[in-house]
């Protein structure tokens, strides 16, 4: 897994990058995509054609990230890792998934 936190305009090069190493899972945290307008919008189609071209998959962009208490993996912007435990929570929402993380650990 790769876990590319960079300006959005530097994304599709390095998951090209990743595709070389085989990497088979992405997480994209960076912002600038979509959200950001017509040039964002055009970016994430290319970043779409390339996981797909490549069989990669992807979490984000504009996420979040991904926090596993199992395997005690923290690859996101949380400031604290929840206890471990067996509930999992999905969230289109990062500030609504920060406010239930810092509710959770408190």
């Amino acid at each position: 897994m790769a876990i590319i936190v960079v300006p959005a305009r530097y994304v599709v090069k390095i998951v090209d990058e990743c595709a070389e190493k085989k990497i088979d899972s992405i997480v994209v945290i960076s912002a600038g995509f979509k959200e950001s307008g017509i040039e964002g919008a055009i970016r994430e189609k290319e970043l779409c054609q390339k996981i797909t071209r490549h069989a990669i998959r992807l979490l984000g962009p504009n996420c979040l990230g991904l926090i596993d208490t199992q395997s005690c993996l923290n690859a996101s912007f949380a400031a604290d890792m929840p206890e471990r435990g067996n509930i999992a929570f999905f969230s289109q929402s990062g500030a609504l998934c920060t406010a239930i993380l810092d509710w959770g650990c408190s």
